[in-house]
């Protein structure tokens, strides 16, 4: 009996991993809750870390490895971000100018908003001072978002009669740990960063005249 629960455990991740690899990357609305509430946004910190991207030459490298495109809600900011994503792999300016050219060539100008929207974003941001603690909250709106979209697709398949609950319970669990993965690359990095740093002074140290006693 346990041999066969054990092989029906295997079937069953087999079977979910598959499906998993089949639809990873794929984005689909967020649904609006029952009570009628907008998933979760914060559309003026969105376009106040946009207007700073295009202020400041170097703002981007604060948050490149926080925000992706798809942490935007609005689909014209997602437009706008990749732009100046774009402009930052090609080592390009970054500007009104420079983003709306971008856009032009990716045929996703009017898309976006159009000239005077992408224009208007630098209006009323002086610097690019907060634009990491703003990227993090939009960030946390995009992770409340995709946890509420993962929530969904499990409520749904769980009514479902003929849904095996082994694949539904992988599956649920890779979305989850999916969302970790895409999210919180920056704290990993910084963990690994802390590594290399600490080896160094190790070393130094060790090479030092009164260094660490015991280290060889």
């Amino acid at each position: 009996m346990s041999d066969r629960m054990d092989d029906r455990l295997k079937q069953s991740a087999a079977r979910a991993a598959a499906a998993f690899q089949g639809v990873r990357g794929t984005r689909v609305p967020v649904p609006m809750s029952p009570t009628g509430k907008l998933p979760p946004q914060r559309l003026e910190m969105e376009a106040a870390v946009l207007g700073a991207l295009m202020l400041e030459k170097d703002a981007l490298t604060t948050v490149v490895d926080i925000l992706k495109p798809v942490s935007f809600y609005k689909e014209g900011h997602q437009r706008i971000y990749k732009a100046i994503s774009n402009l930052f792999d090609k080592s390009e300016p970054i500007d009104q100018l420079t983003v709306v050219q971008e856009l032009r060539e990716m045929g996703e100008l009017e898309a976006a908003g159009g000239v005077a929207y992408v224009a208007g974003l630098t209006m009323h941001i002086n610097s690019a001072a907060n634009i990491e603690s703003h990227a993090r909250v939009i960030l946390e709106a995009a992770i409340k978002r995709e946890l509420i979209r993962t929530a969904t697709d499990v409520l749904r398949d769980a009514y479902e009669e003929t849904t095996d609950v082994f694949e539904l319970l992988d599956a649920t669990e890779k979305s989850i740990f999916q969302v970790s993965e895409d999210n919180m690359r920056k704290g990993v990095d910084s963990m690994q960063d802390l590594m290399v740093k600490a080896i160094k002074e190790l070393e130094e140290k060790k090479h030092q005249k009164d260094g660490l006693t015991g280290v060889p």
